[in-house]
């Protein structure tokens, strides 16, 4: 119903139009309606039905309530559901200054790509265009989508006529995400611990657009752990978005958010190899995958390795990955990595190039592989490179080198100086010693280097010292199968009492043959029986010759003196002994 407030002046103007600021409306309501939307180039469907439509008087200037709800439905994808909205919108069609005020829209919807429960979208706010500067000033606007809260605070969407850009405060109310999956009908994922993601809160400041999505001053608390940074998404308008992440977390423990058979399965031999082969690696993903991250870890347990002071830097792009400089300290020690990925071809390749410098043994082997039969302190270095997807294939094509260096330590359950008595009694004939003292081996060094090939690795330098002894040696370690066969060679070098050495004087400089052999979590120290008397056998024949040797040259040096005379005699006897030798 259009009306003037000039009257007179209107009909005497001929009848002329009235300005578009001028016009008014009593108001508009629609009942049961049927709308059907569709975007032949995009190939799709909207279809609204049961359209309840109320729109109240519009007066410019002035707010007016409008009320609308109805079912939806889309072809592609197929989903559909019911929408409420209410809210109360002021036109000024002379400024542009357009305000809505106490917006409460609810959606719910079932379908395609939703959980089986399907999602319910609640949102209450408000906004003002503000036409000279290009851009829409929201009021706070709450958000519940499947009972998680949020408050976007401070809002505004820049550039509307150009790129529009939502900037603002966006704060999501503490949460558990695991009951809220289980309510939506999913399946939470499994982990080691049943009681990780239940607790989840979230403070940043968004910067959201069609083509980028960035979170700067970042708070994000999971459970126990709180990380803090920037996050951003770039690229979304295109086929290979990229991500970029600066975070600094205060503590993670990862192994209660591994499955349960990657925690006990999924053990490496540093951390960098744990990391590598703890599961299958996603070919996919790392070859479509563009990253720049860096990661600071105030304590951080992964694969069992409890770590501190963990840093971090991630770069992929084109199928490739890297991990360097990776930093941390662990077991009073340092560790220093750098892992690669080259997944462009059919198979990936794995490279690490990795030391552990100083770290204690004894906590590190226990967290690890559960190991806790060797103590001291030690330096590894490893540069190795595996082809594969999964663990197994790793292992197998696992080649490179290695080099281990270990400190002033002991080796439980094996009693060298023990084995050393058995073999002083078998080179006597007398039975075995009853073993006494403990089942423990000091040591003051062990070194040995090696090369790997086929998840084997030949190792031909071993030596170990300790105050009384001396031990060399040389065999294999088949990663693979998880054995380790090594044949040694133990010398005595002194008897100090208190050492281990006392009781083994006749044993001072004999190498006596030991064999290291077995599983590598259990492997056993025995004395090779059959080296021993070989070998004895060959001492005691050749002390026998030697002997026989010195009575004949005796026996040849008298009778050629008998029958030459003194001086021949003894040139014969001369170049006779350089014959017998």
């Amino acid at each position: 119903r259009p009306e003037s407030e000039g009257g007179e002046d209107a009909a005497k103007g001929g009848g002329a139009a009235p300005p578009v600021a001028a016009l008014a409306v009593g108001g508009l309501v629609v009942r049961d309606a049927a709308v059907r939307f569709r975007d032949l180039r995009a190939g799709r469907e909207l279809a609204v039905s049961g359209l309840e439509l109320e729109v109240g008087a519009f007066r410019p200037g002035e707010a007016f309530p409008v009320r609308a709800e109805g079912a939806f439905r889309l072809a592609r994808p197929a989903l559909g559901g019911t929408a409420r909205l209410r809210a109360r919108v002021r036109a000024d069609l002379a400024g542009g200054a357009h305000a809505v005020r106490g917006l409460a829209l609810r959606v719910r919807a079932k379908g395609e790509g939703l959980p089986p429960a399907g999602l319910e979208l609640e949102v209450e706010g408000g906004g003002a265009l503000e036409p000279g500067a290009d851009r829409l000033v929201l009021e706070p606007v709450r958000l519940r989508l499947a009972g998680v809260e949020a408050l976007l605070n401070g809002a505004r969407v820049e550039r509307l006529a150009s790129a529009p850009r939502l900037v603002g405060d966006l704060a999501v109310a503490p949460f558990d995400p695991r009951g809220t999956l289980m309510g939506l009908g999913i399946e939470p994922p499994k982990t080691a611990d049943p009681r990780t993601f239940v607790h989840l809160e979230l403070r940043t400041r968004l910067w959201a657009s069609a083509s980028a999505v960035e979170l700067k001053r970042l708070r994000l608390v999971l459970d126990e752990t709180t990380a803090e940074g920037e996050l951003a998404v770039r690229g979304l308008d295109g086929s290979r978005p990229r991500y970029l992440a600066s975070l600094r977390v205060d503590r993670l423990d990862l192994d209660r958010y591994l499955p349960p058979r990657a925690k006990a399965g999924a053990r490496g031999a540093s951390p960098g190899g744990a990391a590598a082969a703890g599961a299958l690696l996603p070919v996919g993903t790392l070859r479509a995958l563009r990253a720049s991250a860096e990661l600071a870890v105030g304590e951080l347990r992964a694969w069992g390795i409890r770590s501190r002071e963990v840093t971090l830097r991630l770069e992929a792009e084109g199928g490739r990955l890297r991990l360097h400089p990776a930093r941390a300290r662990l077991y009073g020690g340092r560790y220093r990595g750098d892992v690669r990925i080259d997944a462009r071809g059919p198979v990936p390749v794995v490279r690490v190039d990795e030391r552990l410098e100083g770290v204690r043994l004894r906590p590190l082997l226990r967290d690890l592989v559960g190991f806790e039969r060797l103590s001291g302190t030690g330096t590894v270095r490893a540069r190795l490179a595996a082809r594969g997807a999964d663990p197994v294939a790793l292992r197998r094509t696992l080649s490179g080198e290695v080099a281990v260096a270990l400190r002033d330590g002991a080796i439980e359950g094996v009693n060298v100086a023990a084995l050393l008595r058995e073999a002083r009694a078998r080179l006597r004939g007398e039975p075995a010693p009853a073993e006494s003292g403990p089942r423990r081996t000091d040591f003051t060094e062990i070194t040995a280097t090696g090369r790997v090939r086929d998840g084997v690795l030949r190792n031909d330098d071993l030596l170990g010292k300790s105050p009384f002894l001396r031990v060399t040696g040389r065999g294999t370690v088949d990663l693979v199968r998880e054995r380790l066969d090594y044949r040694l060679r133990a010398v005595v070098v002194s008897t100090a009492k208190g050492q281990g050495g006392e009781g083994l004087e006749e044993l001072k400089g004999v190498p006596v043959p030991l064999r290291l052999r077995g599983p590598l979590a259990s492997p056993e120290v025995t004395l090779d029986v059959e080296t021993l008397l070989k070998e004895t056998q060959e001492k005691r024949l050749r002390k026998k010759l030697k002997k026989k040797r010195r009575k004949l040259e005796e026996k040849l040096r008298r009778r050629l003196e008998k029958e030459l005379g003194d001086e021949l005699g003894r040139d014969l006897e001369e170049r006779l002994r350089g014959l017998l030798r």
